[in-house]
């Protein structure tokens, strides 16, 4: 697996970048929190045929969102108007769950995650989801953002094997070619609070 701690003397790393290499999925966390993602086949692909055990999908049942898929995780988290009160009960559900079942990118670190996910298919991985995520071309990664002080936040996106991302404290974009930190676009997919309502 390769991880590279950022560099405030060199921006850039031209052994990675969009379209460089096939079966690598860079992503550069500059959020200033902890990040954990999640890779899928797809949205809709059923969690239970992914993972090789629980992982904390029935403490997600009990703090009342239905997890069937990553679909399903994110839709509980943007969709469904929550009561205030039940906010710490969902949030501390969901990011027990990616702690146990996603892979973990510290602040100011890049990481290959497609990589570190079939390279390590027993941290969470059933043997099925291990076959089917090393044969597709478009993978699903949710992501899930702990910033130091502040919301947790999540995204969701499509990306194919071999393009990067940076995730900062408000949205995942695509870098740019030959970069692990700078963004290509202005804007990217955003990182959202859960949906609670309002007091």
């Amino acid at each position: 697996m390769l991880c590279i701690r950022r560099c405030s003397t060199n921006n850039t790393d031209f052994r990675m970048g969009n379209g460089e290499s096939s079966a690598q999925l860079f992503v550069a966390n500059d959020s200033g929190g902890d990040v954990w993602l999640l890779l899928t086949p797809s949205k809709e692909f059923l969690l239970k045929r992914l993972l090789a055990q629980d992982f904390g999908l029935s403490h997600l049942a009990k703090a009342g969102v239905t997890a069937q898929s990553v679909l399903d995780i994110y839709n509980a988290w943007t969709l469904t108007k929550r009561p205030n009160s039940d906010k710490n009960k969902i949030t501390s559900a969901i990011l027990n769950f990616f702690k146990n079942a996603g892979l973990h990118l510290d602040p100011d670190r890049a990481c290959d995650v497609y990589d570190k996910s079939l390279n390590n298919p027993l941290h969470y991985l059933s043997a099925y989801g291990w076959g089917v995520l090393n044969t597709t071309e478009e993978i699903c990664v949710t992501v899930l953002v702990k910033p130091k002080s502040g919301d947790i936040k999540m995204a969701q996106l499509r990306t194919l094997s071999n393009w990067s991302w940076v995730i900062n404290s408000t949205c995942v974009t695509l870098t740019k070619k030959g970069s692990q930190w700078e963004k290509r676009l202005p804007v990217g997919y955003p990182l959202m609070k859960l949906n609670v309502q309002e007091d």
